[in-house]
């Protein structure tokens, strides 16, 4: 008997029992495997505390397997037992299948192979630990974000499963997206092996895609256990207007004529809460409180660049729209210029076409003279030579610009006349010298400018 007992202990590294997968599922079969490498013609499965008197044995006879039920061989069945035969009356594998209950966690389970060709009859395998799973059944988000908060802020989320084997993964989502990997997440597992507690801290940087957006922490230790937080939590964020301000119509500037009826121009921005609005003139005066700029008719005075600005206590973001007023030219007027051109030694007078621009400028000039175009297209021209016949010429200025173009019109200056017998009268005065005669104090003539 001391011999048996002696062998019964004995253990070696080839023999060796193990389960099925990593944790049986309670109430479900399991299998249990003993591997005999060198054979053995039964195989005894026990449970610590040591239970020699009703041990699970499986014994091979012929080239079957068997289970011994009250000392007496009952044919192995797939849900209750099973072996491989390697030769007549030998298996080098063993299974028996069991059924786990919770409290069989840890259970601490051996095997012992009988081999009478071996010098050692009886061995034990190593201690096979059953591990039996215990499902994730809830979570909870312990520290609910505070309503409302401002974009950009950062807050610390952590949800907490329920006491589950083995730990628990945490998922984190918005607006049903899975963002676990998308911000940073820390876990830990609190447990002494008979099962685990995760705590999952979510360290989110809340922007405006997130507002009424649901939040939810969900929880899975097996691909059939997925739990969530079944408490609401819609996430309410405040923000300013950022890079969100537009116009309708989408475009930032328009061009029209003067007189032209312009559509109104609205002002939009994604804020929370709602921003007011206000357009400034392109003279920087507020022009009106509102979203809608309407100029109505096109005037000469709104020309220029517009500024809308959305305000909220969150920031403030502004947007500009330029308008384009075409306009005419004034009406051209011909004067001569009380300055003269000199050439070598004669001078000649100029003629100015005279005109404040409109828009688009510079406006383009043509001089006619006596009805025929001369080519010159500069606001001065120089008329030369200038015979006593010149009293007869006419000279007309044209100007013309984008606006003129488009409405047909033609803008033209009264005709100018050169009185010449004036003109030469002028110029002899102007270049005559006049001296007068005086004298010094030895009575002698001296020339001096009167």
């Amino acid at each position: 008997m001391l011999i048996l007992l002696l062998q019964i202990i004995v253990s070696t590294a080839g023999l060796t029992l193990d389960g099925s997968s990593e944790y049986a599922i309670p109430g479900e079969r399991f299998n249990l495997t003993c591997d005999v490498p060198e054979g053995a013609t039964s195989v005894s499965f026990y449970r610590r505390p040591l239970m020699t008197n009703s041990p699970e044995e499986v014994q091979v006879i012929g080239d079957e397997c068997y289970r011994t039920v009250s000392g007496s061989p009952v044919l192995c069945t797939p849900d209750v037992c099973s072996c491989r035969p390697s030769t007549f009356q030998f298996a080098n594998v063993f299974r028996l299948v069991i059924s786990p209950r919770p409290g069989d966690h840890h259970s601490v389970w051996f095997c012992t192979r009988r081999n009478a060709n071996l010098s050692t009859e009886y061995e034990n395998s190593p201690d096979y630990q059953l591990r039996v799973l215990e499902q994730v059944s809830s979570i909870a988000l312990q520290n609910p974000p505070s309503s409302p908060i401002q974009e950009n802020q950062l807050v610390s989320l952590t949800c907490v499963t329920s006491p589950c084997r083995p730990a628990a993964a945490v998922l984190w989502f918005i607006g049903g997206v899975n963002v676990t990997n998308r911000f940073p997440v820390t876990t830990y597992t609190s447990g002494a092996g008979l099962s685990f507690v995760t705590v999952s801290t979510l360290r989110l940087t809340l922007n405006r895609t997130m507002n009424g957006q649901n939040l939810v922490c969900s929880a899975y230790n097996t691909p059939d256990s997925i739990v969530q937080d079944t408490t609401l939590h819609i996430l309410d964020v405040l923000y300013g207007p950022g890079s969100t301000v537009s116009l309708s119509p989408t475009d930032d500037m328009y061009t029209g004529n003067e007189g032209d009826v312009i559509p109104a121009i609205t002002c939009t921005a994604d804020c929370r809460p709602l921003c007011t609005f206000v357009w400034t003139r392109p003279d920087k005066t507020n022009f009106t409180a509102s979203s809608t700029l309407s100029l109505w008719r096109l005037e000469r005075s709104e020309h220029g660049t517009y500024i809308c600005s959305a305000v909220n206590t969150y920031g403030e973001a502004t947007l500009t729209y330029s308008i384009y007023v075409r306009y005419p030219p004034s009406a051209p007027m011909v004067t001569p210029l009380s300055a003269s051109y000199q050439l070598e030694d004669e001078e000649y007078p100029v003629l100015l076409c005279d005109f404040t621009e409109g828009y688009p400028s510079p406006a383009s000039v043509e001089w006619v003279v006596s009805g025929s175009y001369t080519g010159v297209v500069t606001r001065a021209v120089i008329p030369r030579p200038l015979p006593t016949s010149a009293n007869e010429r006419e000279y007309i200025c044209h100007v013309r610009n984008e606006f003129t173009d488009l409405k047909g019109q033609q803008l033209r200056s009264t005709p100018y006349y050169f009185n010449i017998t004036w003109l030469l009268l002028l110029y002899a005065c102007l270049l005559t010298t006049i001296y007068t005669l005086h004298h010094d104090s030895t009575g002698s003539p001296i020339k001096q400018l009167s």
